[in-house]
């Protein structure tokens, strides 16, 4: 370095320094045998955000009620499996979720339909399920955000949407965009169950006069992974069933986790708990009140 530049460098102010928040993150932790932790400590607990450790302030239970809203295949891939499973699967999933729960149930099949609403009782609503008619394409963007839009109505809970799908869901790049959007306005975290299908990819559809193919996996991935829910690929919708029974025991087992940060915009940092034999999932980080 010549003396020159040594000098500007010497008198040069220092680079301000990072403003600190205190931000919360909901974190999800329970064990492998979908049961869920009740007796999470601090110490146990570390966070680091852009690749930096940063103080953990303290956790609480998620004092929140929750509003969960369902959605169901009901398309002609499914003609054999939804009353058979993923009917069964929609009530163990009611019994497992927190008592002070409310869960409204959607299919996609053929159409957009709310066939159970937050105030139907559990006998009522699995007849009413089991009524629907199976067949028709998916339309799970389209049902994502009907459902989406009525869990923004709840005030003062938790919004979680639970989509049990298959590879086959009618993709534009319209309905991505529009869909991303929806889901940031109403402020729910996916929980996607993706059942594995014959093809690697959905099937191509004509948009502008041109016939493409979407990376389903891919997409429902990243939306996932976007506003701080989860992601599993089932192989059979046996499988799914057993997946909705993680998920019901994410959605039970929530905590707030308050630390320091610097981050301007909400970020989903790196959290460890230092306990053997448990899953975590962690959302998205806000400013705390």
């Amino acid at each position: 370095m010549s003396i020159l530049l040594l000098a500007f460098a010497l008198s040069s102010p220092p680079a301000p320094a990072a403003e600190v928040h205190t931000r919360e993150v909901p974190l999800a932790v329970y064990t492998k045998k979908e049961v869920p932790v009740d007796d999470l400590k601090v110490e146990e607990i570390e966070i680091k955000e852009d690749k930096k450790k940063r103080k953990v302030l303290g956790l609480e239970p998620d004092p929140r009620p929750v509003a969960v809203a369902l959605i169901l295949d009901s398309s002609e891939w499914m003609d054999d499996e939804y009353r058979a499973t993923l009917v069964p699967a929609a009530m163990e999933f009611w019994t497992q979720l927190p008592p002070e729960a409310k869960l409204t149930i959607w299919t996609c099949g053929g159409k957009v339909s709310q066939v159970v609403d937050f105030d139907t009782d559990p006998e009522s609503a699995e007849s009413t399920l089991r009524m629907v008619a199976v067949g028709g394409p998916i339309f799970a963007l389209d049902t994502i955000m009907d459902a989406s839009r009525h869990l923004r109505k709840q005030r003062g809970v938790r919004r979680v949407l639970v989509i049990v799908t298959n590879k086959r869901v009618q993709v534009t790049q319209t309905l991505i965009e529009r869909t991303s959007r929806i889901l940031a306005r109403a402020r729910v975290t996916p929980m996607v169950v993706l059942i594995q299908g014959t093809s690697k990819q959905a099937r191509g559809f004509t948009v502008g006069g041109e016939t493409t193919s979407w990376d389903v996996e891919t997409l429902f991935s990243d939306l996932a992974e976007g506003y701080g829910g989860s992601y599993d690929l089932a192989l059979t919708p046996l499988a799914a069933r057993k997946m909705l029974s993680r998920v019901a025991a994410d959605i039970t087992s929530q905590y707030l986790v308050r630390y320091e940060s610097e981050a301007e915009k909400p970020s989903r940092p790196e959290v460890k708990v230092q306990r053997k034999d448990v899953r975590v999932r962690v959302g998205l980080s806000q400013l705390a009140n």
